[in-house]
């Protein structure tokens, strides 16, 4: 049988223009979500890091705001509790016939409510004690020492017995006291805080 033979003058030669439709009809079949193929000459984007914001740079601050304001909440607290501490002491200790220290309740957190107390506004510390006249009877506690913010003691014109607590001389912020018309005995302190009491202020102790 005569052999059939592949002619190869029916073939035509791919040329660049045929190369070209072939590449664009290959991309032109592409599914819609499919990435269109970089030419040579495209690149992609270079993402420079985003600047923090000027909210984002505030935070650290804020934060340092915050934690001091809570901390500040915190500590004043426990000093208004000192206050009720060194008072209920004082108030453990003292006979009072009268019942004029009915309301000075111990499970309070400060002691702004009581009678005869004045705190200042912004902390609820205590600032002044008023118990002059009040026919109170018995000594002094050394725990008074501890309010830190006491400017006036007024305890004259009672029935007071024992020393004047020592502890006193520590209070940097009292500007006034009186002793005066009691029954208290001991030597009369001299230091810190006492250097601002002039002698009158112990006036009728026959024991001081």
């Amino acid at each position: 049988h005569p052999h059939s033979r592949c002619s190869t003058s029916s073939l035509k030669p791919l040329t660049q223009t045929d190369s070209r439709s072939s590449k664009q009809n290959i991309t032109d079949n592409l599914p819609p979500c499919w990435p269109a193929p970089l030419t040579s000459h495209q690149h992609l984007p270079c993402l420079a890091p985003m600047a923090p914001t000027a909210a984002e740079s505030r935070l650290p601050l804020v934060a340092i705001v915050l934690a001091t304001f809570a901390s500040t909440l915190l500590l004043t607290p426990v000093a208004a509790n000192q206050d009720v501490d060194a008072l209920s002491a004082l108030r453990r200790g003292l006979q009072d016939p009268n019942g004029e220290l009915k309301n000075w309740d111990p499970n309070l957190v400060d002691a702004c409510t009581w009678s005869h107390i004045t705190c200042d506004r912004n902390k609820n510390r205590v600032t002044r004690i008023d118990l002059n006249k009040m026919n109170l009877s018995g000594p002094l506690a050394p725990e008074l020492g501890k309010l830190d913010r006491l400017q006036y003691l007024e305890i004259d014109h009672n029935r007071l017995t024992g020393p004047i607590p020592r502890e006193l001389a520590g209070l940097s912020n009292l500007k006034h006291a009186d002793f005066s018309n009691n029954n208290l005995c001991g030597p009369i302190p001299t230091t810190g805080a006492f250097q601002r009491i002039p002698r009158s202020s112990f006036a009728n102790n026959p024991r001081l």
